[in-house]
């Protein structure tokens, strides 16, 4: 996985079809709730992890002025 995080890539980790996470990031109806539950965790948890990284990026970054 590079740095997209695609609905074939959740579907894979959370271990349902590309459909289903289709519908539980849409609000759709046909998701039981546990399931939406932990598709919507892994995408948070990625976003968090994504900011986390940007912060630290952020802190290290030389600051010069051109």
């Amino acid at each position: 996985m590079d740095n997209k995080l695609t609905i074939k890539d959740i579907a894979e980790i959370a271990q349902v079809s590309k459909g289903t996470v289709s519908k539980a990031l849409n609000d759709q109806p046909g998701v039981g709730k546990a399931t939406k539950e932990r598709i919507l965790k892994l995408v948070n948890s990625w976003i968090f992890t994504l900011i986390q990284l940007l912060r630290l990026w952020l802190q290290i970054k030389p600051r010069t002025l051109v």
